[in-house]
């Protein structure tokens, strides 16, 4: 069974999707890495049954608090000897719970209504569902627009933005702005911001970008561009997704990666944060957070916990 409940930002609703091969509605689903790809055709429906026979048992590894830490640790000193920008660390947490995937995703509907929130269940990938507050790409008509989000803090607490997280959040805006400005068929690049945007328990530091596209433009071409941008994998890119590969100690899989849903002329991709995978005995949540030569492990553990909030919440 394949199936893709996802709720848009700004939508109290959400609607249902199952595949269908002569659908008209296109889903693709992406690892970080990008070497695992979902590509469906699909079809809505007022279905809304779950079978849980793509919820299999995980078995990867859950670093400690000490073992983050020492990761963080380790990650400040390659910046420095290398003198890097950022790279994202990120980390799995599992918590024994059985849960009902479309109870939960419907009460994400409801706690975060300006998140994209969705569920998506396939017999190869297993089930993963999230609450992201990061659009990667969208498309409507000519018009484009994506956005630059990093840089956290704890809802209340706006005013402890320092200048790491002000460098973090210009790292990710001028990548993705150089990207739109060279791209054949895209016109017109604006950035406006940053502002603070609310994003579950935390803050972030958030410029909206915009631009128009004409014939020549496409769209997968310039996802691929993007994706993975400095806010979850780190800057510069090539170094950043080195040092990831050869220093988490878990396979990112699709944390991080991203999903998106077109139909004729229109698109939606988001950024797959904020997320977990379902298990039949478990999930396990993903958090991560951009390391410079300034970071603090222990307020980078913080981070990372403060962000799992978004979906424990809920599961609570």
């Amino acid at each position: 069974m394949q199936k893709l409940f996802i709720s848009l930002p700004g939508n109290s609703d959400y609607k249902v999707y199952t595949s269908d091969s002569g659908g008209g509605f296109a889903f693709r689903f992406s690892s970080f890495e990008g070497h695992e790809e979902v590509n469906l055709k699909m079809n809505q429906t007022n279905d809304e049954s779950f079978l849980s026979e793509n919820l299999g048992g995980q078995h990867f590894n859950i670093p400690t608090h000490e073992e983050y830490v020492k990761l963080v640790e380790n990650t400040v000193a390659h910046i420095r000897k290398n003198d890097l920008g950022k790279i994202v660390m990120s980390r799995p947490q599992r918590f024994d719970k059985i849960i009902e995937p479309v109870l939960v995703f419907k009460k994400l509907v409801e706690a975060y209504p300006t998140a994209c929130v969705y569920l998506f269940t396939h017999p190869e990938v297993g089930t993963w569902m999230g609450a992201t507050p990061e659009t990667l790409l969208s498309k409507k008509g000519d018009v484009l627009k994506t956005m630059s989000l990093a840089g956290t803090q704890k809802k209340g607490e706006e005013d402890k933005f320092t200048g790491k997280e002000k460098i973090e959040q210009e790292l990710v805006t001028d990548y993705i702005t150089e990207i739109l400005n060279s791209e054949k068929g895209v016109e017109g690049v604006k950035a406006e911001g940053p502002i603070i945007a609310e994003a579950g328990n935390v803050v972030h530091l958030k410029t909206a970008i915009e631009a128009t596209v004409q014939g020549s433009f496409n769209l997968s071409s310039l996802i691929k561009k993007l994706h993975p941008t400095p806010a979850v994998a780190g800057f510069p890119k090539k170094e950043a997704l080195e040092f990831i590969k050869k220093n988490e100690p878990y396979k990112r899989s699709f944390y991080a990666g991203y999903f998106g849903l077109n139909q004729r002329t229109d698109a939606h991709y988001f950024v797959n944060l904020r997320c977990m995978q379902v298990f039949h005995d478990s999930v396990v949540l993903y958090a991560g957070g951009g390391i410079t030569r300034d970071s603090n492990p222990e307020a980078e553990w913080e981070e990372t916990e403060n962000k799992m909030q978004t979906l424990l919440q809920v599961l609570k």
